[in-house]
């Protein structure tokens, strides 16, 4: 339980992020609130909803691997060949969810210096 809670990250910053986002994963659009889980774009940015996103924890953990990447410019999913044939391959090419909210539409420098990184 510790570790599920650790992972989510503080309770306030996801409640803001589940409310950015309507509840619901920016990338499947999945609403199953207890598995939605914070993921910072860039991890040695600031803990703000601009620099985060909000994912299912499997897509947040493909992101954190950069086996799932968001390309910067048309801010579309993009797989690594390690799962562009698996269960994932229907996110190939997918838009990344908007935020309700303006304040919290992804960072442009975060995506493109995550994009980035090796």
């Amino acid at each position: 339980w510790q570790g599920v809670l650790q992972r989510r990250g503080p309770e306030d910053f996801r409640q803001k992020m589940l409310k950015a986002y309507a509840g619901k994963c920016a990338v499947s659009g999945s609403d199953a609130e207890a598995v939605l889980e914070v993921a910072l774009i860039d991890p040695d940015g600031a803990a703000e909803p601009k620099n985060a996103l909000l994912l299912r924890a499997d897509i947040r953990t493909l992101f954190e691997l950069n086996l799932l990447r968001v390309h910067p410019k048309t801010r579309k999913v993009i797989l690594a060949d390690a799962v562009q044939n698996g269960s994932y391959a229907r996110l190939w090419a997918r838009a990344l969810r908007s935020p309700e909210s303006k304040d919290a539409n992804p960072d442009f420098a975060a995506l493109e210096k995550r994009w980035n990184a090796k």
